[in-house]
C-alpha cells in the first residue's frame, strides 16, 4: 500500500456513544485494508470523543478529532472532507454499519468503471439493538449515466447514505457539504450535484445499514415542522440543483420541477399530519402557508393531502416489513 491511501472515510460524530463498537467494529474488519478514517467529534456530551479513542488506538489508519465548538454535521463534516487524502470518499455517520466486504465491493465497482462518480448497494435499516431490515424492493446491477439517476433522486431520494462511495474529487467539484446551509438534507443534496458530473453504478448486494433509533427519528419530524427550513431544505434544494443542470438538459429540467415540487408537498403533508396528531397546529399551518407559495396546477391539494397521508402510513408500515425481513447483525468483536 502507498502512503496515500486509496479510501477516506469520513466521519461527523455526536452523542453516538452507544453505537460506536458497532460502527468501528465494521471498518476495522473490512476485508479492504487500503483506507484511513478521519473521524470528528463535534463536542459530544456523551463521551463518545474519548470512547472512539478508545477503541480505535491500536489503529494507526484511524485519527480522531474534535472540534473546538459545536459546528453541527455539514461543517463538521466538510472538516474531514478537506483532511481526506484518498481517491475514494466514503462519508458515513457514527451510528450506521457497513459489512466487512463492503469496500472491497464498492471500490472494485468504481476501478472497473472510471465514468462512474458515485456507487451505491442496496441499504437496510438497522435498529438499536443491531438487527437489521428492509432492503426493498430488489432490482438488477447497472451502471447509468447521472442525468438518469438525478431525475430519479431529485422525486425521492431512496439511497442510504451509508451505501456510498463516492470519488473524492467529484464530491470537491460539486462544493462538499457547504454550499447550503442545511440541517438534514446534505447527503441528498451532495449525491444530487455529483450525479451531474458523471455516471452511477449500483450494485444490489445489502451491504450497509442506516440505523433508526428514537433520537434521530424524533428529531427528524420535529426538524421538519420549522417552515423557513423546510423550505430550504425541501424547494430551496431543488431550485438549486436544477439551476446547475447543464444546457442540453433544460428542457427536461423544467417538467422534472414540477414533479420534484409535487413529490415534496407530498412529504410535506405527512410532516403537517404528524404536527396536527401532536398539538403542533400553528407549525402545521405555517407549513400550509410555506406550501401555498410552491402549487401546482395539475395536482390538486386534496390529493396531495391524501399522498402525504399515505406517506405518513408508510412511516407507520415499517412496524409490518421488520418483522418480515428482520435479522441480528453478528456480535461485535472484541476491539
Amino acid at each position: 500500500m502507498s502512503n496515500i491511501p486509496k479510501v477516506s472515510i469520513v466521519t461527523a460524530m455526536y452523542n453516538h456513544k452507544p453505537f460506536l463498537r458497532r460502527r468501528v467494529d465494521s471498518i476495522l474488519s473490512q476485508s479492504y485494508q487500503d483506507w484511513e478514517w478521519i473521524i470528528i467529534d463535534d463536542c459530544s456530551p456523551d463521551g463518545s470523543f474519548e470512547y472512539a479513542r478508545e477503541l480505535t488506538r491500536h489503529d494507526t489508519r484511524v485519527t480522531v478529532l474534535q472540534n473546538d465548538t459545536n459546528c453541527h454535521i455539514a461543517q463538521t463534516n466538510q472538516r474531514g472532507i478537506d483532511l481526506a487524502r484518498g481517491e475514494f470518499l466514503y462519508r458515513t455517520d457514527s451510528d450506521d454499519y457497513c459489512a466487512d466486504t463492503f469496500l472491497e465491493r464498492m471500490c472494485a465497482v468504481l476501478d472497473q468503471n472510471p465514468q462512474v462518480v458515485l456507487a451505491y448497494c442496496r441499504g437496510l435499516y438497522l435498529d438499536q439493538d443491531d438487527g437489521t431490515w428492509g432492503g426493498w424492493p430488489k432490482k438488477s446491477d447497472y451502471v447509468g449515466t447521472g442525468w438518469d439517476e438525478f431525475q430519479r433522486i431529485l422525486v425521492q431520494y431512496h439511497i442510504k447514505s451509508p451505501t456510498i462511495l463516492f470519488r473524492r474529487d467529484a464530491v470537491v467539484r460539486a462544493g462538499g457539504f457547504t454550499t447550503l446551509p442545511l440541517l438534514s438534507a446534505h447527503d441528498w443534496y451532495l449525491s444530487l450535484r455529483v450525479c451531474l458530473l458523471g455516471y452511477v453504478a449500483y450494485i444490489d448486494a445489502p451491504l450497509a445499514a442506516h440505523r433508526r433509533h428514537g433520537s434521530n427519528v424524533s428529531e427528524d419530524m420535529v426538524r421538519q415542522i420549522n417552515a423557513h427550513q423546510t423550505e430550504r431544505e425541501y424547494f430551496g434544494v431543488i431550485d438549486d440543483v436544477l439551476s446547475r443542470v447543464p444546457p442540453q438538459y433544460a428542457g427536461e429540467a423544467r417538467n422534472l420541477r414540477a414533479s420534484a415540487y409535487r413529490h415534496s408537498a407530498a412529504t410535506i403533508q405527512s410532516v403537517i399530519c404528524w404536527a396536527k396528531i401532536h398539538g403542533r397546529a400553528q407549525e402545521a399551518k405555517e407549513l400550509e402557508e410555506m406550501l401555498g407559495k410552491y402549487a401546482v396546477p395539475d395536482e390538486p391539494s386534496q390529493a396531495a393531502k391524501i399522498t402525504g397521508i399515505k406517506n405518513l402510513a408508510m412511516r407507520f408500515g415499517f412496524r409490518f416489513i421488520k418483522p418480515l425481513t428482520y435479522k441480528k447483525l453478528r456480535p461485535v468483536r472484541t476491539l
